[in-house]
């Protein structure tokens, strides 16, 4: 791993391909200062692309871990390749569409499985030795601290609807739409429970450039950063304080499925 960067890996970087987004290095600034990762984190991320947000994730967990789902292909091998190259190896990937593919983290976080009458013992009878039943007993599948949704398909909905079983209480998912109807969709899905504290931003990001002797801005694709938290027992509901926004007369997100991961930031 190239270990000159502790986050914010450059753009060019990164392995690139035609018809393959990647989320620019400033939008990947904010869409993980509204994920809070920790340095020990579970972080799931569907729709990675390239893998730049991944290789970003990674090094500010760098104790924990990253399973990225990528759809794609040939976005799958760029993204398995770029996080060979600049992620700690920390990383999972795993190939599939998600929902669908949410059933395959089982089978990724199996190592870490542990017995439910074993994590739910103190520690002063587990020294002792006393016998548990923990051979009978359903495994505890750890659950993600943080989701983030970039490529969805064109089924964004069925995603944020199957991501509350995923997370634990209190975990944070930030979905990075282009479209504003995308980013509608997740808006509108966290305005019930078991979501709270929605918000929502628009990055608009413009990089300097010579023009002769002047020197002139160049605009990058803006891109709307939405995020919730998931809650737990006895946490509050949405923020009243949040306002609703009218819908735009505008076709569902998860009717059409825009480039070959959803609605990743252009190339």
């Amino acid at each position: 791993m190239d270990d000159r960067f502790a986050f914010g890996v450059p753009d060019d970087a990164f392995e690139r391909a035609g018809g393959v987004p990647m989320s620019k290095r400033e939008v990947r600034a904010v869409t993980l200062s509204y994920a809070q990762v920790s340095h020990d984190g579970l972080v799931l991320e569907v729709g990675a692309g390239t893998g730049a947000l991944t290789a970003d994730i990674a090094r500010l967990c760098a104790h924990g871990r990253v399973v990225a789902i990528e759809r794609s292909p040939e976005a799958f091998a760029l993204l398995s390749r770029n996080t060979a190259r600049l992620a700690p190896a920390n990383v999972e990937c795993i190939e599939g569409e998600a929902p669908d593919a949410f059933e395959a983290l089982k089978t990724v976080l199996m190592p870490e499985m542990v017995p439910v009458a074993d994590a739910d013992a103190p520690p002063r009878a587990a020294a002792r030795k006393q016998p548990t039943t923990q051979t009978t007993q359903t495994l505890a599948c750890p659950r993600f601290d943080v989701a983030i949704v970039g490529g969805h398909g064109g089924r964004l909905a069925e995603i944020l609807a199957a991501l509350p079983t995923l997370l634990a209480p209190g975990g944070r998912v930030v979905v990075n739409a282009v479209g504003l109807s995308v980013a509608m969709c997740a808006f509108e899905a966290f305005a019930a429970a078991p979501w709270a504290g929605r918000e929502m931003v628009q990055v608009s990001i413009s990089r300097a450039g010579l023009l002769g002797c002047d020197v002139r801005l160049t605009p990058l694709n803006p891109v709307f950063v939405v995020s919730a938290c998931c809650s737990a027992p006895g946490m509050s509901e949405p923020d009243p304080a949040t306002p609703d926004l009218p819908t735009p007369g505008m076709s569902r997100p998860d009717q059409a499925s825009p480039g070959p991961t959803g609605s990743k930031e252009d190339a």
